[in-house]
């Protein structure tokens, strides 16, 4: 649901004490993408996120960023690619909880 997510990505922000903003966001039967934007004491981050519904059971994510900021030895600046396979293995997740908001 839109709402978990947006209640995931506000957790992330409040704990990292960056402000984003979420801009472009799509949504299909099949996946969505959005844009990413932080500003906090570390830095400027900036990125783009595209989610595919592979079927029921499989979604792949990949995301790329880019950022200038801080670091112990001066101005440093990065580009990082991530991907993300998953697969539903079932409702009942065991010990496993849902994280707390």
């Amino acid at each position: 649901k839109q709402e978990s997510i947006d209640s995931l990505l506000n957790d992330a922000q409040q704990r990292s004490g960056m402000k984003c903003t979420f801009s472009n966001r799509t949504q299909t039967a099949s996946g969505g993408s959005f844009d990413t934007t932080c500003t906090g004491q570390q830095g400027t981050f900036k990125g783009h996120t595209d989610i595919h519904r592979l079927d029921d059971e499989h979604v792949s994510a990949t995301t790329h960023m880019t950022g200038e900021g801080l670091g112990k030895g001066g101005n440093l600046s990065f580009k990082t690619e991530s991907k993300i396979d998953s697969k539903y293995v079932g409702a009942d997740c065991g010990n496993v909880k849902p994280s707390e908001p």
